[in-house]
């Protein structure tokens, strides 16, 4: 078995599948030389051959249950839904040809594989990681409803299993025998530093609590003056018999009494850069105040604020000792992005693909696809 991904890998791979949702119904413009086909006009048939990837065969069904919720989802005028099922359906197909070439490549190359065994091995998978995203795909409650909505969209949950499945080998194969350097000596760690200096400056950043009351909580502005006065003397108390200046001190007055966006957190916000709140008085508290001393009674837009520091950080660069593990990471990740792309680039120009959309894309013109893994 491939050696565990790391996150950035498994992203990389993931993104030969990804297929984002389109901002309209309109098809996306294809590359230089490849042939559009009108279809706008033809309705879908479930079993159309769609597509042909090195002899194996694309059905409709295969994508167009997603082409269909897609239309559920933009609301698309039934007299519009063929045509735009059409060049739905086309982007999907384009956006998925990598994994398509892939797994039809491993079917090729390893026929002997023991398909029955890896499909046993991706079921858990299959449960724990898929089942919980179709579900809310499709807006399913439970496993129930999922197969009634699946049905409903033109699929089922074994056909989604068995495409799971594949997609799943796919992105396996597309790792299988990578070479590529994981040593990563410390002069490149250092260069990557410099050389991306930037990325690791952080501004100035402040932990802080608040006690907050809402204008439109109370009839008039001075009853929602009066209600933060009467939470900040609580608030005062509870400050002055602390033994540590710094610690939280408004967390179960917050949850009682505050209507701060935290107050359910008991009024604690984590780091917060500068001048990153719309509240501009509370914002030039937050960098001002000594941690550990309440605020006055600010105003803002909304309402009356009392805030306190527990910790300010000031505006500096993270060491290279605090970064290196993470910049070696990103540097296989790098080479492991590339060695996939080559991969890729070799396997496009020994393939075969037809789509009922573009027509035959051999060779050169498949070669020159910009494929979802760059």
């Amino acid at each position: 078995m491939p050696a565990r991904l790391s996150l950035a890998q498994t992203t990389c791979l993931a993104l030969l599948a990804s297929i984002g949702a389109p901002a309209s119904t309109t098809a996306q413009p294809l590359a230089d030389g490849y042939k559009q086909v009108d279809t706008s006009l033809q309705p879908v048939d479930e079993c159309e051959v769609i597509a042909k990837v090195n002899g194996e065969l694309v059905l409709a069904c295969e994508l167009l249950w997603e082409a269909n919720l897609r239309i559920e989802e933009l609301k698309v005028p039934r007299e519009h839904q063929d045509d735009a099922r059409r060049q739905l359906m086309q982007q999907l197909l384009m956006q998925k040809l990598d994994l398509l070439m892939l797994y039809s490549d491993f079917r090729r190359t390893v026929p002997q594989a023991d398909l029955e065994k890896i499909h046993e091995s991706l079921t858990k998978p299959f449960e724990e990681q898929e089942l919980p995203k179709l579900m809310k795909q499709v807006g399913a409650e439970d496993q129930r409803e999922l197969q009634r909505r699946l049905v409903q969209l033109g699929t089922s949950l074994r056909e989604r299993r068995e495409d799971f499945f594949r997609m799943m080998i796919a992105r396996s194969w597309a790792q299988e025998g990578l070479t590529f350097s994981r040593e990563v000596t410390h002069q490149q760690l250092l260069d990557y530093y410099h050389k991306t200096a930037e990325k690791y400056d952080y501004p100035t950043q402040a932990k802080w609590e608040e006690l907050a009351v809402n204008f439109g909580s109370y009839p008039t502005k001075s009853d929602a003056y009066r209600a933060i006065a009467g939470i900040g003397n609580q608030a005062f108390r509870l400050v002055r018999q602390q033994a540590d200046p710094t610690a939280p001190a408004f967390a179960e007055l917050a949850k009682s009494s505050s209507q701060g966006i935290t107050a359910k957190e008991g009024g604690q916000h984590d780091w917060t850069s500068q001048g990153a709140l719309a509240a501009e008085r509370v914002d030039e508290a937050l960098f001002t105040l000594p941690p550990g001393q309440m605020s006055p009674i600010l105003e803002s837009s909304t309402g009356f604020h009392i805030v306190r520091v527990l910790e300010r950080k000031e505006a500096g660069r993270t060491p290279f000792t605090e970064v290196q593990t993470e910049i070696r990471e990103k540097i296989i990740d790098q080479r492991f992005t590339v060695a996939v792309n080559e991969k890729m680039k070799k396997l496009k120009a020994k393939s075969h693909v037809w789509t009922v959309y573009t027509g035959d894309l051999d060779n050169p013109k498949l070669a020159k696809q910009p494929g979802a893994a760059r």
